[in-house]
């Protein structure tokens, strides 16, 4: 190592390279020469010193005394400990000055928390995320997924199949990407005996009734029984797909001009928090919409709250808003039995529901 001075940029360029190494250093201590390993040959000792005893100062290095020192000038000791919460501060601060480059829409603190090999994996994609922000701001109107998915990253299958809503989610803009961009189509059958009259149309004020069912499996095995019913449509749920997707179903049933149409809209999902969310999140979306009304299918849960209850899911996020208002629209014995049923750990899948399904399509 030399031992001539070298401009102070130099030193600043080689403290990031000692604290790039250190973040990938696998021990928790690490000897003096080890550092110097990580230095150019053209480096000066003036420097390397300078560098290590600002680490010292900042606490990412911390010397271990009984280990002795170096004895030169200045002295440095010979080992020393790396305190993570040191480098995660210079990580946080070097990440801070990378995020004022940054659209303020893109929220990035969730990266000061998590290792910075993840912030260097979404890097890429978080600049051409940026660039399209910088360029039309958070408009996301009027585009499906792949769309978007395609504007941002020149592939169409980032957003839904490899990654992209769980990194949107991250920086906090999932939120309006969902809220402004077209719904997947809804996945339904119509009863061929409503057809007629609901394409007549007419003075009189039609109530159309609807089913969601959370689960593929029991979408088809209701399927069969829908013209026996008095269900206008069967919708497949797909878990929280329907929330967004729900609002095109006037389109797709080729009624959204007609003001003479009120829609009842049963869902029935897993009984469990998260099935019971869904109705609920459902249920607070369209409120406001005129002349609809979604509540849970109290017969088809009634039902299914007979069958054998499983343990698990505890990763589940307990919602009691939701489970009040659900428990609302049955009685408090029934309400009681599902509570202790759920708070107690159980769930119970729809599947689950095997027998009296003809009785409860055609009770409707």
């Amino acid at each position: 190592m030399k031992s001539d001075m070298k401009p102070k940029t130099k030193a600043n360029n080689l403290k990031k390279t000692i604290i790039k190494e250190l973040q990938k250093h696998p021990y928790k201590t690490i000897m003096l020469m080890k550092l110097e390993e990580w230095c150019p040959s053209d480096s000066s000792y003036a420097d390397f010193s300078a560098v290590v005893m600002d680490l010292m100062e900042e606490e990412v290095l911390i010397r271990i005394k009984t280990a002795g020192e170096n004895r030169k000038s200045p002295s440095l000791p010979y080992k020393f400990r790396i305190e993570s919460h040191g480098l995660k501060r210079e990580q946080q601060q070097e990440l801070r000055r990378q995020a004022a480059n940054f659209h303020p829409a893109m929220d990035l603190s969730a990266y000061y928390r998590k290792e910075l090999t993840v912030w260097k994996r979404d890097l890429p994609v978080l600049k051409k995320v940026n660039d399209y922000l910088q360029q039309y701001g958070t408009d996301f109107a009027g585009h499906s997924l792949p769309e978007l998915s395609w504007k941002l990253t020149g592939n169409e299958k980032w957003l839904e199949e490899e990654g992209g809503k769980q990194l949107l989610e991250r920086i906090h803009l999932w939120h309006q990407v969902e809220r402004q961009t077209y719904p997947d189509p809804l996945m339904l059958a119509v009863n061929p005996s409503h057809l007629s009259e609901i394409q007549a149309g007419g003075s009189k004020t039609l109530t159309l009734l609807h089913l969601i069912v959370e689960n593929k499996s029991m979408y088809y095995r209701l399927l069969p029984l829908l013209s026996f019913s008095d269900m206008t449509s069967l919708i497949y749920g797909a878990g929280r797909k329907i929330v967004a997707g729900l609002s095109q179903l006037p389109y797709q049933l080729g009624i959204e001009k007609a003001g003479n149409i009120q829609h009842t809209i049963h869902y029935f999902g897993d009984l469990d928090w998260e099935g019971i969310a869904i109705w609920h999140d459902l249920q607070k979306r369209y409120a406001h919409v005129e002349a609809w009304e979604v509540i849970p299918a109290t017969d088809f849960y009634q039902s299914l709250a007979q069958c054998s209850w499983s343990q698990g899911k505890t990763n589940q996020r307990q919602q009691e808003e939701a489970l009040k208002e659900f428990l609302a629209y049955f009685s408090s014995e029934e309400g009681s039995t599902l509570r202790r049923q759920l708070e107690a750990g159980g769930y119970c899948p729809q599947e689950a529901l095997e027998e009296g399904l003809e009785r409860l399509m055609k009770k409707g």
